[in-house]
Parts: C-alpha cells; sequence; structure tokens
C-alpha cells in the first residue's frame, strides 16, 4: 500500500470528522460575530450617557452629536451622528476618529487598522450641523472591547477670512474700480472721456505683498497660453469694461492639468499632533500645507499696476489693497 492510499476504516473516519470541522467553524465565526456585537454595543453604551460630544481645536468645538452605531455582517459598523461646527469659521473638510483604552489607560486596537476614522467632505458653515452619510459612515472594528473612548479631530481644513479693502481710482477722464478675492481681482473701468482706452494687458501687472511682480493673465485666457501676449482691450468713449484677471505666477501645472491657486492662502489646516507627526513621517504634501499663523499679513498692501493708452498716450494707473484683517 501507497503512502497515499486509504484504508477504508481511514476514510470512514476522516468521513465522521468533516461535519465535526464544519461545526467547529461555525463556532469560531459565531464567537468572532459575537465579539464584534458586543464591541459595537458596549461602544453605543458608551456614548449614550454624552448625546453632544465636543471635539475641541484650537478655533473652537466641533461637536459629535452622536446616537449609536448599526452593524452590518463583517464587522462593519455605522456610526449614527451628526457634527455641528461651533467656530466662527467656515470648514471645508472634517476627520475624526474614535479611540479606544483599556482599564490602564493604553489605547487599544478599537479597529481594524487602529483608530476608528470618519469624517465628512461638505462644508460646514458656523452653527450649522450636517449628518455623516454612508460614505464616511462605516468602521471596521477589531473585537478588543476598550474601557472607555474617546473621541477628537485628526484633521480639519477651514477658510480664512480676509478683509481687504481699495479706493476707485476717478480722474475727469475715468473710473476704475477692483475687488479682490482671492481667486481674482474684478475690475471695472468707465470710460467718461470722448477718447478711446486701451488697457495694455501685457504691460500691467500684479504686485504681492511682499513687493513681487507678475504678469496678469485674464479669466477668459486658456491657462496653457498664459506665457502668450495678450491683446490690449479697447474701451470706446461712454462705455464700461469688466474684467477678472488673477497673476500668473500664481498658474500651476498639477498631475498634468493647469490650474489656478489662490492669490493669497485660502485653506489653513488643523491636525492632531500625532496624525501631523505620522503625516510628516511618511508624507511630503504636509510641509505644503498652510497651518494657522504661517503668515500674518494683517495690515498689509498689494497692488494691481494697469498701463492704459488714452489717445495712444501712456497712462499709468495704481490701484492699491489694503489687507485690514487676515482672521485665521
Amino acid at each position: 500500500m501507497s503512502e497515499y492510499d486509504t484504508t477504508e476504516d481511514e476514510f470512514e473516519q476522516k468521513s465522521e470528522n468533516i461535519p465535526e470541522r464544519r461545526h467547529m467553524n461555525i463556532i469560531s465565526k459565531l464567537k468572532t460575530i459575537t465579539s464584534l456585537l458586543t464591541v459595537i454595543v458596549a461602544l453605543a453604551q458608551l456614548g449614550l450617557a454624552q448625546k453632544e460630544i465636543p471635539m475641541l481645536t484650537e478655533k473652537g468645538s466641533i461637536v459629535l452629536l452622536f446616537s449609536g452605531f448599526s452593524y452590518e455582517v463583517g464587522g462593519i459598523g455605522h456610526l449614527q451622528a451628526a457634527i455641528r461646527n461651533d467656530t466662527s469659521f467656515t470648514l471645508q473638510t472634517v476627520s475624526f476618529e474614535m479611540v479606544g483604552y483599556d482599564a490602564n489607560g493604553h489605547e487599544v486596537k478599537l479597529c481594524r487598522s487602529g483608530r476608528c476614522s470618519f469624517g465628512t467632505l461638505d462644508p460646514l458653515n458656523p452653527g450649522q450641523a450636517r449628518r455623516i452619510t454612508a460614505a464616511e459612515d462605516r468602521a471596521f472594528f477589531g473585537t478588543e472591547l476598550p474601557s472607555k473612548t474617546e473621541w477628537k479631530i485628526s484633521e480639519a481644513t477651514y477658510f480664512i477670512k480676509y478683509d481687504i479693502q481699495s479706493d476707485p481710482v476717478v480722474n475727469e477722464k475715468f473710473t476704475i474700480s477692483a475687488t479682490f478675492s482671492v481667486k481674482g481681482i474684478g475690475v471695472e473701468f468707465r470710460n467718461k472721456s470722448t477718447d478711446v482706452i486701451e488697457v495694455a494687458w501685457d504691460q500691467s501687472v500684479y504686485i504681492d505683498e511682499d513687493g513681487n511682480a507678475s504678469r496678469l493673465i485674464r479669466n477668459n485666457v486658456n491657462l496653457a497660453e498664459k506665457d502668450r501676449p495678450q491683446p490690449n482691450t479697447v474701451i470706446p468713449p461712454g462705455s464700461k469694461l469688466q474684467e477678472t484677471v488673477f497673476p500668473v505666477d500664481r498658474v500651476k501645472q498639477e498631475n498634468g492639468k493647469w490650474v489656478q491657486t489662490p492669490i493669497l492662502p485660502e485653506i489653513a489646516y488643523l491636525f492632531d499632533k500625532d496624525r501631523l507627526q505620522m503625516l510628516r513621517a511618511k508624507t511630503s504634501w504636509v510641509y505644503g500645507a498652510y497651518l494657522p499663523g504661517t503668515k500674518l499679513l494683517t495690515g498689509k498692501n498689494s497692488r494691481l499696476f494697469l498701463r492704459l493708452l488714452v489717445s495712444d498716450e501712456k497712462q499709468n494707473v495704481t490701484v492699491t489693497f489694503k489687507i485690514a484683517n487676515m482672521i485665521q
């Protein structure tokens, strides 16, 4: 008999073991499911004592409005909750975590990846609440039961606020008014004269708060053609012209596409210190993320220098933008 042959008695013995093995596998799976359910029920009970859970940031609280968890086969828990923005800023995105600890205060692996992460990608105005949607409410729970949990913001972004002021340039021949935003500068020209006025775009520049000058590009120009000459724009007598312009040096190529970046910092990042440390060790993008207080621009000026041709005579006009306040 070869080593691969099986006697009738051995075959019967192995056949008898098959139901037993299946039974053991079913018991093992049931134990795992029971453990997962125990964890989820326990987590829900831990949160029931406090429906509103403040998650502190340096800009104020983002409040978790906790209702509980629902369970899905496979160890997937769904957070039933909303978040409310109690800061004075409009939030762009919010990521937050549930961290579990044992009785000795040591962190436990609450989810399969460690901490349980949730979030929202929808903007939140001050005072506004929004439910966590299906795309961001899932967590793959482990089987470790925590003695207590903590909710904390891991990363959030918010919009910086500016108060930027400028005075119109007025004389007997024209009026020029400009409105500044981080996405572009709106300019209105009014020709009050009986002469033709031209705007020489290729001889006009934006001068930033540090004195760096950049050519202008109009919003109707293909960004890929940013370095090409731009023809003058004619403003006939008694007419007006409205344009939006921005500096050429704010046009960048990202992932093979030309994009416009903000003239001034638009978004600030808030990081939990552990997450910031991890990102700095593993990624490079975080070094370009704007952190609150990186720039102090309140009281500084930028300028829009325009070259006009009035009856073929050159005339220089400067519109000054004063950053009266940068709230970050």
